[in-house]
Formats: structure tokens, sequence, C-alpha cells
């Protein structure tokens, strides 16, 4: 900008230039949405059907319906004991609740643990079709409702149909390392294990990152905003020469 803040355009550019720009743009956008689309369906069932695998395990829970009683159970002890946390009672998938990851291991914390309690609220919702407190959830998800209206609650296996990326990706960030690993290993054939047996917290960091890269594109290509000015902000010290390229 010049000294009163206008733009300065210093090169003519011909409006079929950036028509051809914004077809580019449309078409990498396709492929994107499509690749994002197998990996939000791909991440949502992995995480669902290893969590009803515990459920099984752990509690012989075949039906996969405890969850409910487990969010009922935290609700009503937390409204009296939100203040002490070392003496609540947690469900299987969300035991870091108050937790944050960090590059070497997880902290408590409160980041964000009003959005994480309020989740549960809303998947509570879902899955007994029941509205409470500020939870207000009318899903029209076919799948859910049937189990709702037949058997009063919804499986867990149903409930990521109502849920978008950045609500799965919040649930995964609040697992057992445990489950995050056994999540982790069918999604992309690695561990964060290392050879010592140590848990990497790094690379789950790094692994949640990329999951918010993901929403992130998802969102933008959903909303038909320009997709490479969102690439190009990710290049670290590279943005100099694709400016100029």
């Amino acid at each position: 900008k010049d000294s009163n803040g206008n733009h300065i355009y210093p090169n003519y550019v011909n409006y079929k230039e950036l028509l051809k720009i914004m077809n580019l743009e449309l078409q990498f956008s396709d492929v994107l949405y499509k690749d994002i689309r197998n990996f939000e369906r791909k991440f949502k069932n992995v995480t669902f059907s290893i969590l009803c695998k515990r459920y099984v395990q752990e509690q012989q829970d075949i039906y996969c319906l405890n969850y409910v009683n487990e969010i009922y159970n935290f609700n009503n002890q937390y409204s009296i004991e939100k203040n002490n946390k070392s003496i609540l009672k947690y469900p299987m998938f969300c035991t870091r609740l108050f937790n944050t990851l960090t590059k070497s291991g997880y902290i408590e914390k409160d980041y964000d643990s009003q959005s994480r309690v309020d989740l549960l609220q809303k998947i509570y919702c879902l899955g007994t079709g029941l509205k409470i407190d500020d939870c207000k959830v009318d899903t029209k998800n076919k799948l859910i409702t049937h189990y709702v209206n037949r058997n009063r609650i919804a499986p867990l296996w149903t409930i990521p149909n109502a849920l978008t990326l950045g609500e799965i990706s919040m649930i995964f960030s609040m697992l057992d390392e445990s489950i995050q690993n056994e999540i982790y290993c069918v999604m992309q054939n690695k561990t964060f294990f290392n050879k010592d047996s140590k848990f990497e917290y790094q690379k789950l960091s790094k692994y949640t990152g990329k999951i918010e890269y993901i929403r992130n594109m998802r969102n933008v290509i959903n909303h038909y905003e320009p997709i490479f000015p969102t690439l190009v902000a990710t290049i670290n010290n590279k943005a100099k020469l694709i400016k100029s390229s």
C-alpha cells in the first residue's frame, strides 16, 4: 500500500488469467475434497470401531450402550465437583478431558475444557434423544433416530454419523494413549511407541496437528474460499519464493 493506504498493483493482470486460476482452484479443491472425505470416513470408522471394541472387551458391553450412563454420571458429578477433577470418574473415551497435549506429554489444563464438556452433552443427547440444559440437539440422522425410537438408546457406533470432523478430532485428543496408538496403527500402519517402548508425544502432537490442518482445509473448501492461500501459509520460509515464481 502507498502512504495513503491505497493498494499498489505493480503489474497488469488480464481477467482471463484470473479465470484460469479460479478454474485451477476448483479442480484442485475437487481432488482435495474427495481425499479429505475419504480420510474423514476412515478416521470416524476406525476411532469408533476401536472404542466399541474396548467397551466390549473391558465392560462386556456388547451393545455399546454404557457410554450414556458414563456421561450421565460424569455430568452429575462434574456439576458438584468441577473444582476437584482428581475424583471425577470419566467416560472411557474422554479420560484426558482436562488435559492438554504438549510435545513432552499431557499436562492438566482447563484450555477448551468447556467445549469438551459440551461435546459430551451433545453425545448424550444424540444417544438418548433427550434435550437437557443448553443441549438442543435435533439430529435428522436416520440411523440414530431409528435406534433411539426403537431401543431408547443409540449404540455408540452410530454417534459419529452426527459429529463433525472437528468433534471427532476432539474425541481423539481426549483418549487414553493406548487407544490413540491403536487408532494410529490402523490409520498410518505406524506406532507412537519407539524402539525402547517409550511413547513419543511429539509424534502424537504432529499427527493431531495434521488432523487439524485437514479439518481447516475441509472448511475452506466447503465454504468456497480460496485454497491456495491456505496452502501457501503453511510453507515455512518459502512464501517469498512462491510469490516471485
